[in-house]
């Protein structure tokens, strides 16, 4: 520690002296001989060089920083931007929850309705359940009571397979028709 502090002394006793010696004769500022044109000429690029680096880094830092600004400006927007989108499809897929579910338990509830009446006279049970529908419907036979020849469990699960149907586009729809992989 001491030889530490005895080297800097010796330093800065050198600079001082060098310095004194310096301001007191004007004639050693300009470098007169051949080598100390040279480390003068040297000094001056070094100095030069690393003037132009640091304006450099602090432009490369200046526009590293607004792009990086910019950046996270644009993730933000993005993140929002999906964020109502998300919103958007849950409320729709909510909805079509929903009809599906009001679908689903009207035709169960017609069919156990229909086939479980208990002691109701059947005119009064079918009277509800009776839908009109035309002689030359395809859903009809052309009998004397106009009994469907689709059953309600046909007609179920062909609500199920529309409804899978439904979902597999909406999938499709939401990720905008591109294959993962």
């Amino acid at each position: 520690m001491a030889l530490a502090s005895t080297s800097i002394t010796t330093t800065s006793r050198n600079v001082f002296t060098a310095t004194s010696s310096t301001n007191t004769d004007s004639s050693n500022l300009y470098p007169r001989s051949q080598s100390e044109q040279y480390w003068a000429v040297r000094a001056l690029t070094a100095e030069t060089l690393l003037s132009a680096r640091k304006e450099h880094f602090e432009d490369l830092q200046t526009v590293t920083i607004l792009q990086e600004t910019k950046r996270v400006t644009e993730v933000a927007q993005l993140t929002k931007l999906y964020d109502e989108r998300l919103v958007k499809l849950e409320k729709l897929l909510v909805i079509l929850l929903g009809v599906l579910f009001i679908l689903t338990f009207s035709v169960f509830f017609s069919h156990l309705a229909s086939t479980h009446g208990g002691q109701k006279d059947s005119i009064s049970r079918s009277q509800w359940a009776h839908f009109t529908i035309p002689i030359l419907s395809p859903f009809a036979s052309v009998v004397e009571h106009e009994v469907s020849v689709v059953g309600s469990k046909t007609i179920l699960g062909l609500c199920l397979i529309i409804a899978s149907l439904a979902y597999v586009l909406l999938r499709h729809w939401k990720n905008g028709g591109q294959r993962a992989g």
